[in-house]
């Protein structure tokens, strides 16, 4: 099935019941979509090409698939992903391509299946909820072009163990972390540390954070950042205390 309309509409459950639907492909010059598209009975559809370059709706509140792909393909043009429109899907890899600069408010949340992520360095703007609830992703890379990181963007990705920060974030919100107990590794590129508010990591004795040559004392003196090291210090304290030795994993490095 392929559509290329500038608006596209259709009924409820268009495709129910076909049951060899395999493909569908959105073309470059969708920018509104309204509708769900595949219905529960569609279980053989596997795959979705999007190839919209500025869509800027898609779907009822987000909810175009009552079943959802297992695979994901963007389009080499695609510049906004819209709002809620990849929520759910099952693809174990995904691939931004460089022309995105935009993706929107929950558009990839719980993808259970990813793994890892990169957002390339044409992204500018990350919605909130982006990626939460995506439960075993793995290491995440934000490009250096991303200003702000929004309130529960990777909330409650309890897998996450690296985390690299690009250069052009200024600000990171409550809660951009929350319940991602299991990172280890948090490294910023920035030279000026970025605002980060109360809680947008757990708190956690484990993590290691890499800042960039000569950065280090401005990240030691900054608010937040700060409690990485102060966590620790007292972590090999009581660790000394007891006689016990500080794993490597502990370590906090200023690179």
């Amino acid at each position: 099935v392929y559509y290329d309309a500038i608006y596209c509409t259709c009924p409820y459950e268009l495709f129910d019941n076909c049951r060899n639907l395999r493909t569908i492909v959105i073309g470059e010059n969708v920018r509104f979509y309204d509708g769900e598209l595949v219905g529960g009975s569609s279980l053989d559809f596997s795959t979705l090409y999007f190839n919209a370059i500025e869509c800027t709706a898609f779907g009822n509140d987000g909810n175009l698939f009552y079943y959802f792909p297992n695979q994901l393909k963007l389009g080499e043009k695609v510049q906004i992903i819209p709002d809620r429109v990849f929520r759910g899907f099952r693809m174990t890899e995904l691939q931004i391509p460089e022309s995105v600069v935009s993706i929107g408010k929950n558009a990839f949340e719980s993808c259970s299946n990813l793994t890892d992520l990169v957002i390339p360095n044409s992204v500018r703007s990350l919605g909130e909820m982006a990626f939460k609830g995506c439960g075993n992703l793995r290491s995440v890379v934000i490009g250096n072009s991303v200003k702000v990181i929004n309130s529960s963007a990777f909330s409650n990705c309890g897998k996450i163990t690296d985390v690299v920060i690009g250069a052009g974030v200024n600000s990171i919100a409550a809660d951009a972390f929350d319940c991602c107990y299991s990172i280890l590794r948090l490294t910023s590129k920035s030279n000026i540390p970025p605002y980060m508010a109360e809680m947008a990591f757990p708190v956690s004795n484990a993590i290691t954070v890499k800042v960039p040559c000569g950065a280090e004392d401005t990240y030691r003196n900054t608010e937040v950042w700060n409690n990485f090291k102060k966590t620790l210090r007292k972590n090999i304290l009581n660790a000394e205390k007891k006689g016990l030795t500080v794993q490597e994993g502990g370590e906090i490095e200023f690179q």
